[in-house]
């Protein structure tokens, strides 16, 4: 019952969304490459160690779907990492492309267009951890300009 009331919700969804010249953004995660870690640690003027932790470097291939009436502008991809309900940190996503200096916030979307699909080189430091954890839950999110953050769960594998 609740599956031809959700197409039906969606079909009127997406004519709303036609009519008011509103985006609507889709992530299709086509990859996740092999993640690595390693040690990592910063420190203060004097060269005492801080804080120790762990960085993680990683690739992912993404294709993002405007299927609204309307342009939309990136403004960030990022990833968020969690262990137990805890966050851990935030890793930053780049455009791996022939231009290194690519920037992914103010990539524009076209309407009934598709960007990509594109890899990201995903990099970051977790904080007060010594390994990856067994149950780390990390969520790519998609953050475009008027509409709410699209969140897709990937996993790493070390």
């Amino acid at each position: 019952m609740l599956g031809p009331l959700r197409l039906l919700v969606d079909v009127v969804k997406a004519g709303y969304q036609v009519a008011t010249k509103m985006p609507r953004i889709t992530c299709n995660i086509r990859s996740v490459y092999n993640a690595r870690w390693s040690p990592d640690f910063f420190s203060d003027e004097h060269g005492n160690v801080e804080g120790e932790g762990i960085r993680i470097e990683a690739c992912i291939s993404i294709l993002l779907d405007n299927s609204g009436g309307a342009d939309t502008t990136l403004k960030d991809i990022y990833v968020v990492c969690k262990s137990h309900r805890k966050q851990l940190g935030r890793l930053s996503c780049y455009a791996i492309a022939k231009d290194k200096d690519r920037q992914l916030a103010g990539i524009i979307v076209e309407p009934r267009r598709i960007w990509g699909p594109e890899t990201l080189e995903i990099v970051g430091s977790l904080w007060d951890i010594d390994r990856p954890p067994k149950d780390l839950e990390a969520t790519l999110v998609v953050e475009v300009v008027a509409q709410r953050p699209v969140k897709k769960k990937i996993k790493f594998y070390f």
